[in-house]
């Protein structure tokens, strides 16, 4: 006598038997994929933006309240100010806190940033000398220099800087002497 090994198959299932494994099997499918989705738009949802933690302020209305700053010597307020507005990256509010940093001493963090906007080409050619005071206060003479030479060039075709050109020459003349 021969023995036979029985085989499983589906075959021998009944008809309803076999429409339930399709449904059981479309219906995990179907838990699977709506899990899937949730997740995904769990992680794609727009975040909500913290609130800030200083008041927001146009431009105008925020050099106005860093003057009031100033105003009472609170010179780090002025600075956490700036920091704080949802505009800190644009051109005009960098420019206002490196003015923040030097006005309240520390000439080498406002380097820093006109240094960084120089790089990005954001620094604009009225700005030169003023770059040039800090450089010289952060005892940067070379910097200095460098910015009072861009400062002179800038002021090139025009008759009536011929006087500012003049005072640019000694400014460097001067800080020559310092290197």
């Amino acid at each position: 006598m021969k023995k036979t090994a029985a085989v499983m198959s589906g075959n021998h299932l009944e008809p309803s038997h076999n429409k339930r494994k399709v449904i059981i099997d479309v219906a995990v499918i179907a838990v699977v994929v709506i899990i899937i989705g949730v997740a995904w738009w769990i992680g794609h949802r727009p975040k909500s933006e913290p609130a800030p933690s200083v008041p927001q302020y146009s431009h105008q209305d925020l050099v106005k309240e860093v003057t009031k700053k100033y105003g009472i010597n609170d010179y780090l307020g002025a600075i956490r100010l700036i920091q704080g507005q949802k505009t800190i990256n644009e051109t005009e509010t960098q420019i206002l806190l490196a003015s923040a940093y030097s006005t309240s001493g520390d000439h080498k963090k406002a380097l820093e940033v006109y240094r960084r906007l120089d790089k990005e080409g954001k620094l604009g050619k009225t700005q030169l000398a003023n770059v040039a005071v800090v450089a010289e206060q952060a005892k940067d003479y070379a910097a200095a220099i460098d910015y009072l030479k861009r400062a002179k060039d800038a002021l090139q075709g025009s008759d009536a800087n011929k006087d500012q050109a003049a005072v640019y020459d000694y400014q460097i003349a001067e800080l020559e002497k310092k290197k």
